[in-house]
């Protein structure tokens, strides 16, 4: 159950990036205001990840996934019938981004942590990998997905695709049975910053991790970004329409995908 949830949910949420960055390129028609979709999206996971990573470890998982995707449904939900209702305005992206953002920062730590629950740690290494080869092909799918629908039926025929794979990724998670290894912590707010602060030296005490701390920021902050770019290009210099442009965006996909297969 687990794994075919979090295909869906990466599904969508790569999907909805790519359908809100064309949204406002139409409705702007600035690159600016585009690559901010991108800006909305990311900033929560650098600014909350460590409190989501903390909040994994104190309160129960399967609750915590629920959570980040019941709002991230009602969010598509609200988008969609905005999108109905010819009432969207360009800075509603904006607010659709940053929800999504803040879901996925408990999203991921959650979905990694019951990974290692369900499967041990003698399955905890082949479990990551077949996560990481999901979310791959999620990349790849998503934004065809978004791109050829927006070529169809749309922006608003394509939300409400969104909206119900996200459906589909509640239904799955609801009936995921897993062990109740978590126990809920009554002083959340005093863990959550004790445990930041020893997360935060034991890092600073190992190079190692040091290190991939500084390569994961330079990433997430240099180079991922030119993804909500992609539009951009798309219409304005290759003059083509969103059903192309879903295809540029699925090659990283598909690159990401080829590599996991490969390691």
């Amino acid at each position: 159950m687990l794994w075919p949830a979090n295909v869906c949910t990466n599904v969508s949420r790569f999907g909805q990036i790519t359908l809100l960055a064309w949204l406002v390129l139409e409705l702007t028609g600035s690159p600016l205001s585009v690559a901010l979709v991108g800006f909305f999206a990311s900033v929560p996971m650098l600014l909350f990840g460590l409190a989501g990573g903390v909040l994994t470890d104190t309160l129960n998982r399967r609750t915590l996934l629920l959570v980040s995707q019941a709002v991230s449904l009602t969010v598509a939900i609200v988008m969609s019938i905005l999108l109905w209702t010819d009432n969207v305005l360009y800075w509603h992206s904006y607010l659709a981004a940053l929800t999504t953002g803040l879901s996925f920062t408990i999203d991921m730590p959650s979905r990694r942590s019951l990974i290692h629950d369900l499967l041990g740690r003698s399955g905890v290494t082949n479990g990551f990998a077949l996560d990481s080869l999901g979310q791959s092909v999620s990349r790849m799918l998503g934004p065809a997905m978004a791109g050829a629908l927006m070529a169809t039926v749309g922006v608003t025929g394509g939300y409400f695709a969104v909206t119900l794979i996200y459906l589909l990724a509640v239904g799955l998670l609801w009936n995921l049975q897993v062990p109740m290894s978590i126990a809920t912590d009554t002083t959340v707010l005093s863990s959550i910053f004790s445990n930041m602060a020893r997360g935060i030296s034991y890092v600073r005490g190992e190079p190692v991790l040091v290190g991939v701390v500084l390569i994961t920021i330079l990433m997430n902050v240099m180079l991922f970004p030119y993804q909500t770019m992609v539009p951009v290009v798309a219409k304005n210099v290759l003059e083509v329409g969103p059903g192309l442009m879903g295809i540029l965006l699925a090659a990283d996909g598909l690159g990401a995908m080829i590599g996991a297969v490969a390691i």
